[in-house]
């Protein structure tokens, strides 16, 4: 799978700053925005996007998030080369926000069939 293949550019959905821009909420946990901006009938059901806060390594993400779980493509962001991202599948709702609430998550994205080969 070779993302250059891709029919939508991933950097137009992925934007670059949004752990920056996101302010938290006094006393409330860490929650990574999760953005879906695809149409319902072209998303991945339980697949998720998930790009890594720059310096945040796969490896301590993993461990943070406290399953075992593997994302089935992992990358470097092309703009920032300490920024991991990865693809994930069976992603279960209770999963999906033990990963947004790692500090390290910038962002999540819900997956389409446009950005895999199925």
């Amino acid at each position: 799978m070779l993302l250059k293949h891709l029919s939508i550019p991933l950097l137009s959905i992925l934007p670059a700053t949004a752990h920056e821009a996101q302010k938290p909420i006094a006393n409330e946990p860490w929650l990574a925005p999760l953005k879906c901006p695809f149409e319902p009938k072209v998303i991945v059901p339980e697949s998720f996007a998930v790009r890594l806060a720059p310096g945040h390594s796969l490896k301590e993400h993993i461990k943070v998030v406290g399953k075992k779980f593997v994302p089935w493509y992992v990358f470097r962001h092309d703009k920032n080369e300490d920024q991991v991202m990865y693809f994930g599948d069976g992603i279960d709702d209770k999963l999906l926000e033990m990963i947004r609430r790692d500090s390290g998550v910038e962002m999540v994205f819900c997956d389409a069939k446009g950005l895999r080969f199925d």
